[in-house]
């Protein structure tokens, strides 16, 4: 994540680098008390939790996309785009 700082915002960075952590959080492996209430008490948690929430969602065991990276890429920022533009998902 840290190749990022100069590309990212501070959010994207941190959300990147804290992604899988968050699991050790929720299926309770974080033992120490200052790791778990940094992670409780920061200010992007609810965000973090949707991305660990999406990632879990988007993972199916022996599944292979049939497009292309860049195909994938070029689908994923029209829909990016439409959704933080507030476009309806007919428009």
């Amino acid at each position: 994540a840290k190749l990022l700082n100069n590309i990212l915002s501070p959010k994207s960075v941190w959300l990147i680098s804290q992604h899988m952590r968050i699991w050790h959080l929720l299926l309770g492996e974080m033992r120490k008390h200052q790791k778990v209430t940094e992670l409780l008490n920061h200010t992007w948690l609810p965000e973090l939790v949707s991305l660990a929430r999406w990632d879990k969602m988007g993972r199916k065991a022996g599944f292979f996309p049939n497009k292309s990276p860049l195909e994938l890429s070029e689908i994923l920022n029209i829909k990016a785009e439409k959704h933080f533009t507030g476009e309806s998902k007919d428009g």
